[in-house]
């Protein structure tokens, strides 16, 4: 169920952001979305992209489909009676990653709904980040979930 819904949802948010949000547009972002999953499945456009336009395109799908995700979480908290929010601040490992990955890392964390780069610790092994709606589990290797992304690593 979980995938289906995600479609629509970044269906929406696709044809929201090229303009064309109709049925028409729907429609296409969703045979889009589809036809890319299909080639992904069939390992087409490994043997069409290079490795690191598959990692940036990669990284740009995580973050949509995180944007997505944690807008409706921030939805459904924000319309239901019950506040579900447990603000945290979490330390996410950045010793072995460069300044400009650090600052792409927490641009991009920061830009997703619910969590806010706070700083980088004083011996620069730690970036600090408030998170709205942790998760179960280890919540600092999902955060720095994208950079590995376009490192190659995960």
């Amino acid at each position: 169920m979980q995938i289906p819904w995600l479609l629509l949802v970044m269906a929406f948010a696709l044809a929201g952001l090229v303009g064309s949000f109709s049925i028409a547009g729907v429609s296409a972002a969703l045979f889009l979305l589809w036809f890319a999953h299909e080639c992904r499945q069939r390992g087409i456009f490994e043997l069409v992209l290079p490795v690191r336009i598959l990692r940036v395109l990669h990284f740009l799908y995580d973050f949509a489909v995180d944007l997505a995700v944690s807008n409706l979480v921030m939805a459904w908290d924000a319309l239901t009676p019950r506040d579900r929010h447990k603000a945290s601040l979490i330390r996410v490992p950045i010793e072995d990653l460069s300044e400009a990955e650090v600052a792409l890392l927490s641009h991009r964390i920061t830009l997703t709904p619910g969590t806010l780069a706070c700083a980088v610790t004083a011996d620069e092994r730690f970036l600090l980040v408030h998170a709205m709606y942790p998760t179960k589990g280890d919540m600092s290797r999902k955060l720095r979930q994208p950079i590995d992304i376009l490192k190659g690593d995960s």
